[in-house]
């Protein structure tokens, strides 16, 4: 009887041993990005993580997933011999012991999962080392603006799409809003749907300066494109679609423009000047990138050249010292039937070390790995973590409504209560449980006085408070 015992006990410590051992070796990594930051810019784009491997691993499988309790999905392997541009992927590096992981954060979940496996299934230790510089950790870029859409260039903006997609390239057609009848739209969105396209807003009348209406033009241009298109995946987030980019009709701007640029959340002006192939610094006072020209513009017109010498040699330029090369074009004006084009998409296509991307997720792409260091936490799964609860008002102070936005990082009972200066309940918004992601709870101003308010959020363990004020 006691040696059973014994024996009972010894199987119950091995196995003990054998589930501690397979906890500890599942392994994995995951960033968590500012909820704020994903909620305004989207970050569908595939972004480029790098892992440097203590150990020489010949073959290295990468899986993601978006909550604890999602199933691990595997990303497609590529090696530097193959084409592929802003997919999520993995490419190992085995001579560096560098693996370069793409992918996106997901449309309702503020934390990217990663876990990294030989075949067998073991895990593998990596060491996180920041975003690359371009995606997949290329060379240099590669992107093109198209000006003018409208109903009049109808025909010759579809054509040119057509042409930059059979080279591979991506082309971001800049849009007159109001020039654009039922099928004009319905044309846009045939050259999105069939990829390599990724609109930017050139305002509603193509106007000089001074704008008779600037909301009209650089607000209500954004929101044409958002209202009559279906924008591509790595521009949308959910129900929210994203416009980074506003071109300036004639490249004429002034500061008043720029307000409304930076207050719409366009990341960049594009004026119209060659010889760029940097990307332009930040202004932290209107929290968007300064204006940008582009490298060339490919074309007879203004500050255009057929010089297939000229244009060749600026590719080669950014491609030199790891720039980017942006071509510009005005498809109502381009030659198709002259030489010149054809043979400069034909010489800039299709690099292997090239980043070829539209011009929007160019700048969403840069500027999240500018600003990784603030908007991205990093932790392995061997970190003891305290989750922050981050929350966030808007507006406040509010008249007739405000938003409450928070994040939860897992699934949690949730209670959020709005008090009076006394501290006396007034409005109970939440009292469930909920799932993990960001939530949003509408407070309506009818029956609260005038004055200060103060709201409480736990969820779980977790207790956040803060100031509200409701104004006359």
């Amino acid at each position: 009887m006691h040696f059973a015992r014994f024996r009972l006990l010894i199987v119950l410590i091995v196995l003990h041993t054998m589930v501690a051992s397979a906890i500890k070796t599942e392994l994995y990594y995951f960033l968590i990005i500012d909820p704020y930051q994903h909620e305004d810019y989207g970050f569908s784009y595939p972004v480029t993580y790098q892992f440097h491997l203590p150990e020489a691993n010949h073959e290295v499988v990468v899986f993601k997933k978006y909550r604890h309790h999602d199933s691990w999905e595997p990303l497609v392997t590529h090696t530097s011999d193959d084409f592929f541009n802003g997919v999520e992927a993995s490419r190992l590096d085995g001579p560096k012991k560098m693996i370069y992981v793409s992918a996106a954060f997901g449309d309702d979940s503020d934390t990217l999962f990663l876990k990294f496996s030989d075949p067998s299934g073991s895990s593998i230790r990596a060491i996180y080392q920041g975003i690359s510089k371009y995606y997949d950790n290329r060379r240099a870029a590669v992107t093109s603006t198209a000006d003018d859409w409208a109903v009049w260039f109808d025909e010759k903006f579809q054509r040119t799409c057509r042409i930059f997609r059979d080279h591979k390239l991506w082309v971001s057609p800049a849009i007159i809003t109001n020039g654009c009848d039922s099928a004009t739209w319905v044309h846009i969105q045939e050259q999105i749907d069939s990829g390599y396209v990724d609109v930017v807003s050139h305002s509603r009348t193509h106007p000089y300066i001074p704008y008779a209406d600037i909301n009209s033009e650089v607000t209500g241009s954004k929101w044409d494109l958002i209202q009559n298109l279906q924008l591509p995946d790595a521009s949308r987030k959910g129900s929210h679609e994203y416009v980074y980019v506003w071109v300036a009709p004639y490249g004429s701007y002034d500061g008043a423009i720029d307000a409304y640029v930076s207050w719409n959340q366009y990341l960049v002006t594009r004026l119209y000047h060659t010889g760029s192939f940097q990307y332009p610094e930040w202004d932290p006072h209107t929290k968007k990138y300064h204006t940008t020209g582009v490298s060339r513009e490919m074309g007879p017109l203004w500050a255009g050249t057929t010089d297939i010498s000229d244009l060749n040699a600026a590719f080669d330029q950014a491609y030199n010292v790891g720039g980017v090369y942006h071509v510009m074009c005005h498809p109502n004006v381009i030659e198709w039937d002259q030489e010149y084009p054809w043979l400069h998409l034909d010489y800039i296509n299709e690099h292997k070390d090239v980043w070829y991307v539209g011009m929007g997720h160019l700048f969403v792409y840069h500027y999240l790995k500018e600003f990784a260091d603030s908007f991205i936490t990093f932790y392995s799964s061997e970190e003891s973590i305290q989750w922050d609860l981050p929350i966030k008002i808007y507006p406040n102070p509010f008249k007739y409504e405000t938003r409450i936005r928070y994040t939860l990082q897992d699934n949690v009972f949730v209670r959020l209560g709005i008090y009076d200066s006394m501290g006396r309940l007034i409005r109970l918004m939440v009292s469930e449980e909920q799932h993990e992601g960001p939530h949003e709870v509408i407070l309506d101003a009818d029956g609260l006085i005038p004055g200060l308010y103060i709201y409480k959020l736990e969820a779980g363990n977790r207790v956040k408070t803060g100031r509200m004020i409701r104004v006359n």
